[in-house]
């Protein structure tokens, strides 16, 4: 049975996908998809807390009796992005209403750290200003998190784990669409080279039906597959070594068929 973690670190993720690790910072970049970081549970020891924004104070009371509970009985926002409440009193401040908690599994990072992350291809010096939940299309009441770094004692020494990560769902949508074109590309590149390997006895053909109309056959009066047929009769001469077309009669018809409605035959 095949198990989809809830997240993966991108160095695994891009293994799993046949890519580089920057491909997918690329993507993200693009903002086709997320990427977040993952917050483990002793974080609140020795890290920061957040303000977590809401939509009203309704959602949020309903939210607080509803809330599934994960693991360490933390309540999930929405997703895999879960929070620990510390306290349920509203505040408010530019950004709108908020209570203050702690970050819990995976949480998505903002653009402009994801932009700075793939534009100087190392860990960025600042820290990410917000973060969002994991919106999988359901109702969620919680719109951001901002965090307080000043929460830190040791901000030189503190560090958001440098590993940036995706969600097992987000993966697996990667493998059915962007990177599942692959085999699309194969079949598309097949079928341009069944092109180019037809295109050089079309030509031959169309010049030994030009060939015809220039010897004073009327042309105009015969259909597809009396040209066809004289064509095969006639083939000698224009392919003296296979002493046929080298395509199939019925290919050999239509191109023929096509060939009549141009200007050259019709003028």
């Amino acid at each position: 049975m095949k198990i989809i973690r809830p997240h993966y670190e991108t160095s695994e993720a891009a293994k799993l996908l046949g890519c580089e690790e920057k491909d997918l910072y690329h993507l993200a970049f693009e903002r086709k998809i997320k990427l977040g970081i993952v917050f483990p549970e002793m974080l609140k020891k020795f890290g920061f807390t957040s303000r977590f924004y809401v939509t009203n104070e309704l959602e949020f009371e309903e939210w607080l009796i509803n809330a599934e509970l994960g693991v360490y009985n933390n309540r999930q926002a929405c997703g895999t992005s879960y929070l620990q409440v510390i306290s349920t009193e509203l505040l408010r401040d530019k950004e709108g209403l908020y209570f203050i908690g702690w970050m819990k599994e995976y949480w998505n990072c903002d653009q402009e750290y994801l932009s700075a992350y793939y534009e100087h291809s190392y860990y960025p010096e600042e820290w990410p200003t917000y973060f969002y939940p994991d919106f999988d299309g359901k109702p969620c009441c919680i719109t951001k998190a901002i965090p307080n770094y000043c929460d830190v004692e040791d901000n030189e020494n503190y560090f958001i784990q440098q590993e940036v990560y995706i969600t097992g769902k987000e993966l697996e949508g990667l493998k059915s669409t962007i990177f599942n074109m692959d085999v699309a590309l194969t079949k598309n590149i097949q079928s341009d080279v069944q092109k180019e390997r037809h295109a050089v006895p079309r030509v031959e053909i169309l010049m030994a039906l030009v060939s015809l109309y220039h010897q004073g056959l009327n042309i105009r009066k015969e259909n597809a597959t009396q040209l066809t047929e004289l064509l095969w009769k006639r083939s000698g001469e224009f392919w003296p070594d296979r002493k046929e077309p080298p395509l199939k009669f019925d290919t050999v018809r239509d191109l023929i068929s096509d060939a009549l409605k141009g200007p050259i035959f019709n003028s």
